[in-house]
């Protein structure tokens, strides 16, 4: 999305934050087409000639798992829920980023409570321990794998380890209090509690009386809210597209140096819109960026990421071909496409 087009509701404060989530949207977004370029939710197997073919009345994983194709079954599965978690995740926080940026504030919390809370747990899960997350789907009660029944222990331990896994620069337990702590009055929980309910009885954030939460707000208190949206989804969204990356490369299994450039990016993104690219970090960045080589979907002409094309990546979400004028988006996971 070029900024033109973003809603003139929206104030400039918020523009440069505003603009980081819908790349983390665009990444994401290039993931699931991804996921069918390269054939990534399928498994590929040899089959021995003295084994049957499973049965139309047979369910094919269960034939995997008894027929010697365990890691294949679970290499499917894997990839079959991440994606489909993902699909899941974005539909739900596209819809918030809308309704943010149209300041509909209240909606735009609500609608990120499920994502949040839920689904990105259970990306958490998939990256910490996959096989777990498996077993737990296959085997047993979906009381026994369900999010509301799982003890906050667990869930921190889970987060932290998340968080440990992905080198989030984020102190132990922070993403875990943002998230579930009630009672952390700079915490997301006590949002999504009074933007979903009229009244709320939590004594940590009860309704006053005569009152209604959001209903008679003024000005002030929605920009306070609005404020509080672009302070913490950032960071929300940092933390979960470091998440998703882990899990995507851990299925796509794209060379290190790949790796390396794509987190390059994603982290010189964020320090730019957040303000804290500075000349010294601008410089290395544009020297990372001078080893990128892109190859444009309309001509199919390759060329480097130097110059204006550098310029356009750097402070903007659209850069240009060269040869072409073809806009293209910064949000993408770039890989080798004959891979």
């Amino acid at each position: 999305m070029a900024k033109s087009d973003i809603s003139n509701i929206l104030p400039n404060e918020f523009l440069s934050t505003h603009e980081l989530l819908l790349y983390y949207n665009d990444i994401i977004v290039d993931l699931l087409h991804k996921a069918d370029e390269f054939d990534l939710s399928s498994s590929k197997f040899q089959i021995k000639s003295e084994q049957s073919l499973p049965t139309d009345d047979e369910d094919f994983i269960e034939w995997m798992f008894t027929h010697g194709f365990e890691t294949e079954a679970y290499d499917y599965l894997k990839s079959h829920l991440f994606f489909s978690l993902l699909r899941d995740f974005i539909f739900y926080m596209h819809e918030s980023f809308d309704c943010a940026e149209r300041g509909k504030v209240t909606v735009a919390y609500t609608i990120s409570r499920k994502p949040i809370k839920d689904t990105l747990y259970y990306l958490c899960w998939l990256l910490v321990d996959d096989k777990d997350l498996i077993d737990n789907l296959m085997l047993k009660e979906s009381k026994e794998y369900d999010i509301s029944s799982i003890n906050f222990k667990t869930k921190k331990r889970l987060i932290n380890e998340a968080t440990k896994i992905t080198k989030a620069p984020y102190e132990k337990d922070f993403i875990f209090v943002l998230i579930y702590k009630r009672n952390f009055k700079n915490g997301l929980s006590k949002v999504w509690d009074q933007s979903l309910h009229l009244v709320t009885g939590s004594r940590h954030y009860p309704t006053e009386p005569g009152n209604l939460n959001f209903i008679f707000a003024y000005d002030d208190i929605w920009d306070e809210y609005w404020s509080f949206y672009y302070a913490t989804m950032p960071i929300i969204m940092n933390f979960s597209i470091e998440v998703i990356i882990k899990i995507f490369e851990s299925i796509a299994k794209p060379d290190s140096t790949t790796v390396e450039a794509n987190k390059w990016i994603r982290n010189f993104k964020f320090l730019n819109a957040t303000n804290h690219l500075t000349k010294e970090t601008d410089e290395l960045f544009r020297s990372v960026l001078e080893h990128l080589t892109i190859t444009c979907e309309k001509c199919q002409k390759e060329y480097q990421c130097i110059g204006t094309v550098a310029d356009e990546f750097i402070n903007d979400y659209l850069y240009t071909c060269p040869h072409c004028e073809a806009q293209e988006r910064v949000g993408e996971y770039f890989m080798n496409k004959n891979k």
